[in-house]
């Protein structure tokens, strides 16, 4: 008897990696030995996420990249100096100023538009963050990333 448990593979070439040797010990169900896989850092994912987040500004429909850019920091160690090198590199490969100010895609008039909030309710019903406001996730993630963009500009 066999078993088939489907997995997303998500492929990316030429990114700016914070850490291009970082792995992770992929756990296998049986009594087989882990895989490890070349993976991007949890900072390098924040970066990223976080670029497309300022690049889009207003027209961010992303809203599992607010619950990553929230989930992440609260789930993993991420060192600041990691995460400063990653947002310095991601942001540069993609030719966009790091941001001194809080962006537009986490700023006030983002998180309080109409369209946004009803897409955020939809996003989050079910997940750890469901019932909470996207102007208060909007708000600890910047107060979260704002000293490494300080750092990185």
């Amino acid at each position: 008897m066999s078993t088939r448990i489907p997995i997303t593979v998500d492929l990316g070439f030429g990114d700016a990696l914070a850490d291009p040797q970082f792995e992770i010990e992929y756990g296998s169900l049986l009594d087989f030995p882990a895989a490890s896989i070349r993976a991007y850092s949890p900072a390098t994912v924040i970066a990223e996420k976080f670029q497309a987040m300022v690049a889009l500004g207003l027209a961010n429909s992303r809203m599992k990249d607010l619950y990553d850019l929230w989930t992440l920091p609260k789930s993993v160690n991420i060192d600041m100096g990691d995460l400063t090198a990653a947002i310095r590199g991601t942001f540069a490969r993609r030719d966009t100023i790091v941001p001194a100010a809080c962006p537009i895609g986490l700023s006030e008039e983002f998180s309080t538009d109409q369209a946004k909030m009803t897409q955020w309710r939809a996003y989050s019903g079910g997940t750890a963050l469901d019932g909470r406001p996207l102007a208060e996730v909007t708000a600890e993630i910047w107060a979260w990333l704002e000293p490494a963009c300080r750092a990185a500009a």
